[in-house]
Order: C-alpha cells, then sequence, then structure tokens
C-alpha cells in the first residue's frame, strides 16, 4: 500500500511540478512585412536593432525574427540584449547561444533562443542586436523583413536601427518612413 501511495504522491508532484512551469508565453509581435527591410553585416551596416519594450515582467525566453539572406553568406548569426543606454544600446544582459545559420534561399524566420536567465521589467526599453560571426561582405550578408509605411507607425513601443561604418547607431524607423522588424518577443513567468 505505502508502495502505491508513494507512486502517487511522484505522479501528483510531477503534474504540479509541470504545470508550474508553463513554456514560453508570447508578450508582443511585430508581424507587419512588406519586404526586406534592410540588410545588415556589411562594412557600411555591419549590425542592426531593434529596440522594444516588454509589455510584462519576466524572464526573456526568445525572439523570433524573419530574415533572409542577401546572396551567399556561409557563417552564423548572434543575438545579443542590452539594456538601454540613453538611446544607444548599454549594458550587455543576455547574447544568443546557438549557431544558427543554414542554407536558406528564402525569407525564413530564425528563433534567437536566450539560454541565460534574464529577468526583463516591463515598460523598460531593450535593444536586441544581431551581427553576423563571419567577414563583413557587400555581396553576402543578410536581410531583416518588416514592414515600412509612411502613414502609420507598426509597433510603437520600439525602433529599427542600423550601425554604421563608424559604430553609430541610425534609426530608420522616422517619422517620414516608419520601419520595424518582423519579430516576437516571448517570456516566461
Amino acid at each position: 500500500m505505502r508502495k502505491y501511495l508513494f507512486i502517487l504522491c511522484m505522479v501528483v508532484l510531477a503534474m504540479v511540478s509541470m504545470a508550474a512551469k508553463p513554456g514560453p508565453i508570447l508578450d508582443q509581435i511585430q508581424i507587419h512585412s512588406e519586404d526586406s527591410l534592410v540588410a545588415f553585416g556589411s562594412s557600411e551596416h555591419p549590425k542592426f536593432a531593434q529596440t522594444f519594450q516588454p509589455s510584462v515582467a519576466g524572464t526573456l525566453n526568445k525572439i523570433v525574427v524573419y530574415i533572409s539572406p542577401n546572396g551567399s553568406p556561409a557563417d552564423n548569426m548572434v543575438m545579443k540584449i542590452y539594456k538601454d543606454n540613453s538611446g544607444v544600446p548599454g549594458d550587455l544582459v543576455a547574447t544568443s547561444d546557438v549557431n544558427l545559420h543554414i542554407s536558406i534561399a528564402q525569407p525564413c524566420t530564425f528563433i534567437f533562443f536566450l539560454y541565460h536567465k534574464v529577468h526583463i521589467q516591463a515598460d523598460t526599453t531593450y535593444w536586441f542586436v544581431i551581427s553576423r560571426t563571419g567577414e563583413l561582405s557587400s555581396t553576402n550578408n543578410y536581410q531583416v523583413w518588416g514592414g515600412l509605411y509612411t502613414d502609420r507607425d507598426l509597433y510603437t513601443r520600439g525602433d529599427a536601427y542600423l550601425q554604421d561604418s563608424a559604430g553609430n547607431w541610425n534609426n530608420i524607423d522616422t517619422t517620414t518612413l516608419q520601419k520595424d522588424a518582423y519579430f516576437s518577443e516571448f517570456y516566461t513567468k
């Protein structure tokens, strides 16, 4: 009898444990995609960034971005998450730790998993910055997809940026042309 009671207790504990650990929860999404937004990974524009403000506090789990190759890049991409420092990336809080390159010819969804526990605050600005691991190239690089409109801002909780060859961040989400990456952000409680 004790054996069965022990097994029943273990089953109940396992069920409670599984119920207490839900999977990633979608916090926000910007899925309007008209065309490739911008190319990055060249000497002219080494990195792409999108600022975002989580709507809830939690542990950042992953960010999904729609990306396509421009030419034939043969290296990986990496994403780093930074706190905002007066309009530029500040303290590094997380890095995607998987190699993400696969041979693709069409736009593809890339999932940047963040395995390190990073607690994010609601309504606080963070940057996700995407770069490549290989040589910069003007003919073989990557393109982030997104929406661009002249009459509305698709994502009002952040802006898209390109880094120039001098290391400056240039906001490409302007008042005359609204641009934001096609992305989604997930968290766990």
